[in-house]
């Protein structure tokens, strides 16, 4: 908590409109555009004033980056993850293929969002390493177990044969928001509203 207080200004938020246990939960609002993919990690911030206004009962802007999927990157560090990209590398130049140690981009896909036939255990989406947002629901991704290729969406619910449903990043604040918590004193997984709901309703 004492790093969330780092992040606010009382004045953006308006001090009288919280609870007294939860006053210094204002929030200073990045100037710039929230962008998951900005280095400067403003997004974080709209991330944050969005949970801890909604925790308090305070009306919350959407996240302007909700809609986009919830991609994340990693490297070819190894053999295994080479084999996906033969046919993609075959008859390319070698400067324009994938190769050792280049970054790829990764979807996460929701909890039914697989392709029709697949096991869920053993598929795992990955492309080559596209840094504008625009194109990653263009592009075809390439399960590295089976090497065959589908397409992603953020829409619906459901994969289908050839498409599966990745999680969007408000898909992802959600989940962090509203996932069960552990109890210190009990231990079971206990639903909480939010992970700042005792905070803002005078809890510990």
């Amino acid at each position: 908590m004492f790093l969330l207080a780092e992040l606010f200004q009382l004045r953006r938020v308006g001090l009288h409109e919280l609870p007294a246990h939860a006053r210094f939960l204002t929030f200073r609002a990045p100037a710039q555009s929230t962008d998951p993919e900005a280095s400067d990690r403003n997004w974080t911030a709209a991330v944050w004033e969005m949970m801890i206004r909604k925790a308090c009962g305070l009306k919350a802007k959407e996240l302007k980056f909700a809609h986009l999927p919830a991609i994340g990157r990693t490297t070819v560090s190894s053999s295994f993850l080479m084999k996906s990209f033969e046919t993609m590398n075959a008859g390319k130049p070698y400067s324009q293929q994938v190769k050792p140690f280049n970054f790829l981009l990764t979807a996460h896909v929701s909890l039914f969002g697989h392709p029709e036939g697949v096991d869920p255990e053993k598929f795992h989406l990955i492309t080559p390493y596209d840094s504008d947002p625009r194109t990653w629901l263009k592009e075809e991704w390439i399960d590295q177990h089976s090497k065959k290729r589908f397409r992603i969406t953020t829409q619906g619910h459901y994969g289908s044969r050839q498409t599966a449903r990745v999680k969007t990043y408000g898909d992802v604040v959600t989940e962090y928001e509203f996932h069960p918590r552990q109890n210190a004193r009990t231990h079971p997984a206990i639903p909480a509203k939010s992970k700042l709901w005792d905070c803002c309703n005078g809890g510990t």
